[in-house]
């Protein structure tokens, strides 16, 4: 019912954009992992939970420009895949830079204990590792489906004929 209201729609037509909708991925994906919020959501349950919720409304904002939900009168365009590319960089730079630190970076997991036996800088590596390689396939496979789909010649409407 809220998103039925007038405001809200308002609102929506006019912030709810690609850039924003960027942006707004991006920064929740930034944000929270500065270490000292990354620390909070792992000792907090209620802010493990917002944390969540964060990342699934801004991805909601952010996906809805590619998949385009029903009743979408937009089109994609190279536009789109520099949104999804442009994404992915901000996944590259970060996952690198926890995948290539030399310490670890979450205090979190130098004070509790560790169930797998598996070293902080390797640890931290191996999940820098999986969500390097799990965020870029999710933003660049989608980006080459519609590279290929824009890339094909289109084909000229063909009208019924009565028969």
């Amino acid at each position: 019912p809220f998103a039925r209201t007038r405001w809200f729609h308002a609102f929506w037509l006019r912030f709810m954009t690609p850039i924003v909708a960027w942006f707004a991925l991006n920064i929740t994906f930034l944000i929270w992992h500065v270490p000292d919020a990354y620390n909070l959501a792992l000792e907090s349950e209620g802010w493990h939970d917002f944390e969540h919720f964060c990342f699934f409304v801004a991805a909601l904002f952010f996906w809805q420009f590619v998949v385009l939900p029903w009743p979408a009168r937009r089109r994609w365009n190279w536009g789109t895949i520099l949104y999804l590319v442009a994404a992915d960089a901000i996944n590259t730079v970060l996952s690198a830079f926890l995948a290539l630190c030399d310490r670890p970076i979450y205090a979190y997991y130098l004070e509790h204990p560790n169930p797998f036996n598996v070293g902080l800088l390797k640890d931290q590596v191996l999940g820098a590792a999986a969500m390097w390689v799990l965020g870029s396939i999710a933003f660049l496979i989608p980006a080459v489906v519609i590279s290929m789909l824009l890339l094909q010649p289109e084909r000229p409407l063909s009208v019924p004929t009565a028969s």
